[in-house]
């Protein structure tokens, strides 16, 4: 999400308004953002908003949750393509409501009031999003768990036979290499390709012996996991041909 200091700047602006009692509201650790997904929340909030704070209040509560959604997208254009696109982000600003507002129609001249607003103040809202610290965490993220989850892909694919791997192994292999990447990004290490191998190499071999995958009956050389993945990392990497993200944190 947004830092609230961006909330802040924009309620005030487009609202004319602002309570961090609604950011409370809304990012309490309890039910982060449920008011964006959950009815009975969205309701609860809202009405909770509106009796203290007025349309103002509503505005604001509103706005919160677009300003997050409106990251969430632009943290996932930025992975896919390396750039925001403002005309695609002015085409996806009618979905950025929240869920429930699907269902309950009382609140949509709000947000399509507010909406009118956000469109004329896009591009500086999009930056100041885009500018802080969290945001260019969040796509960095986001690049590197693709890449892994290519890279494990791929790898997994050249096993043989005689391992059986599945979607949830797969999966759980997929967290381990992240997790040791994150780790080793809070450490300040350098996250260079070849310590991202390491452990993409690491994990699959360590998940194949602690969770007993080999089949040794459906290996024609008999061959024990260990063994074969170190006779055959060379080609593993050979067959690697998604490039490492650089990182920029």
């Amino acid at each position: 999400m947004p830092s609230w200091r961006v909330h802040k700047k924009w309620s005030k602006k487009i609202c004319g308004f602002y309570s961090e009692e609604i950011d409370k509201l809304i990012d309490n650790p309890q039910h982060h953002d449920a008011g964006r997904y959950d009815e009975k929340v969205f309701l609860e909030e809202i009405k909770q908003v509106s009796s203290k704070y007025g349309e103002k209040g509503v505005e604001c509560y509103l706005l919160h949750h677009l300003l997050d959604k409106l990251k969430d997208e632009l943290v996932g254009m930025k992975s896919r393509y390396g750039k925001i696109d403002l005309n695609h982000i002015q085409e996806i600003l009618l979905w950025l409501k929240p869920e429930p507002m699907y269902k309950i129609g009382q609140y949509n001249n709000i947000w399509n009031s507010l909406l009118a607003r956000v469109k004329m103040e896009l591009k500086e809202i999009v930056d100041d999003i885009t500018s802080e610290n969290g945001f260019k965490k969040s796509s960095a993220r986001a690049v590197i768990n693709k890449w892994v989850s290519n890279s494990v892909k791929l790898v997994l694919e050249l096993l043989p036979p005689c391992i059986l791997i599945d979607s949830i192994d797969r999966a759980i292999i997929h967290s381990r290499v992240t997790k040791l990447i994150w780790s080793a990004i809070r450490s300040q290490e350098d996250v260079t390709p070849e310590k991202i191998e390491l452990f993409i190499r690491q994990c699959i071999g360590d998940y194949i012996t602690e969770k007993g995958l080999y089949r040794e009956k459906l290996c024609p050389r008999k061959c024990k996991p260990r063994a074969w993945e170190e006779e055959n990392w060379e080609h593993f990497l050979k067959s690697l041909k998604i490039p490492c993200p650089k990182i920029k944190m």
